[in-house]
């Protein structure tokens, strides 16, 4: 009895490890009669000098009835006083190069205030003095939103490469998203469910 309900604990205890570590997220919509799954991540660009600072990115693989779509979502934040994204950008997968359309681009303007203090005190023999100092930061920044479709070749050149590229152009400047590894094998794993 009692090594059946060890085995069960390590069952349910294994379980719910693989579930908190899967990072993959599968919703069926009986609406619109498909399967969507989705990965996360956040990274930041190859260049040191890039005005893209970091870019949440989702990945999307719906299976429908009548086929498949592949999406990528994008949310690249950059400095206020870098360029706009150019309409196209370009992914590199698998030997290939292909230049794409930007969906559905969205500015958005953001700030946030970082205050910190520090208390000092100095004491000499005639009296104690207590200081506090308060500094405050302001930051400010853009966050670009836009949507890329990858066609089934695309897709099919993803799954079968060891580096995957996207590359942006903001005027002179350029921002490049790398990802190989483990980081890739998560992707291609998402095409396949």
């Amino acid at each position: 009895m009692k090594s059946r309900l060890l085995v069960l604990l390590v069952c349910f205890t294994l379980n719910g490890c693989s579930l908190l570590f899967n990072p993959y997220i599968t919703v069926v919509d009986e609406f619109k009669n498909t399967k969507k799954s989705t990965f996360e991540l956040t990274t930041c660009p190859i260049e040191i000098q890039s005005p893209v600072t970091k870019a949440d990115i989702t990945f999307e693989h719906i299976l429908k009835v009548n086929g498949e779509d592949v999406n990528v979502y994008f949310v690249m934040s950059r400095s206020s006083s870098s360029f706009k994204p150019d309409k196209k950008c370009f992914v590199k997968a698998g030997g290939a190069t292909y230049e794409m359309e930007i969906h559905k681009a969205e500015t958005e303007y953001k700030t946030a205030l970082e205050t910190g203090s520090t208390t000092t005190t100095v004491k000499d023999s005639t009296k104690v003095k207590t200081e506090l100092t308060t500094n405050t930061t302001s930051y400010d920044w853009f966050d670009e939103k836009f949507v890329l479709r990858l066609t089934p070749e695309m897709k099919n050149s993803i799954l079968k490469t060891d580096e995957l590229v996207f590359r942006f152009y903001l005027g002179p400047n350029e921002g490049t998203f790398r990802f190989k590894g483990y980081t890739l094998k998560r992707i291609q794993k998402l095409f396949e469910l």
